[in-house]
């Protein structure tokens, strides 16, 4: 049987396609399973990382030197468990009670992973950003009505965090988008006495 050229060139341009097309299906089949492969090494199992302060319990009062009141110095933490695939910490401290909204009181980062303690009196591990006001470093609670609540926010990051030391809250966030392992709270609560 004969074969018009132009029939022989459109089944060889169909094979050519169909490989193509195979080819292209497989190349995105494995591009799938790798990135499923790499997005399930960053899912850690549930950790048990945990933030206390020797100075108050979870939900219990903030000591007065801690605040506006007294020294207005950082309250001690203790940290535990931190994932061992952790290169830095990172820690905020807010006041969702706060009359125009949430108010940043401490933000930190860059804090080294095999820290166990933070001491109020002591110099700080990590780089510390603004708060608030605009000040660096740690703001004592100090409500002007009423009882509030203080969220310690500590993260477990899988990297180091290269920021300016204007960095607040909103900067930190997105700079730890995708990096968190794990994170830890404590709250405390403070009323001023008048």
């Amino acid at each position: 049987m004969f074969e018009s050229p132009l029939l022989s060139i459109l089944k060889d341009v169909s094979r050519v396609v169909r490989s193509v097309s195979l080819g292209f299906l497989i190349l995105l089949l494995v591009s799938c399973t790798l990135q499923t492969r790499t997005e399930k090494t960053h899912v850690l199992p549930l950790s048990t990382m945990h933030l206390t302060s020797p100075a108050f319990d979870s939900n219990g009062p903030i000591p007065s030197r801690s605040t506006c009141d007294g020294e207005g110095e950082r309250p001690p933490l203790l940290i535990g468990d931190v994932p061992p695939l952790a290169k830095s910490l990172a820690l905020y401290v807010l006041d969702p009670d706060a009359p125009m909204g949430t108010f940043v009181h401490w933000v930190a980062w860059n804090i080294p992973p095999q820290t166990t303690q933070i001491h109020g009196e002591e110099s700080f591990p990590g780089m510390e950003g603004k708060n608030s006001v605009g000040k660096t470093g740690y703001m004592g609670p100090c409500p002007p009505s009423g009882v509030h609540h203080y969220h310690f926010t500590l993260f477990a990051l899988d990297t180091m965090l290269d920021l300016p030391p204007t960095t607040g809250k909103a900067e930190l966030l997105a700079a730890i988008e995708g990096h968190e392992l794990v994170r830890a709270e404590l709250v405390g609560w403070y009323q001023r006495m008048r």
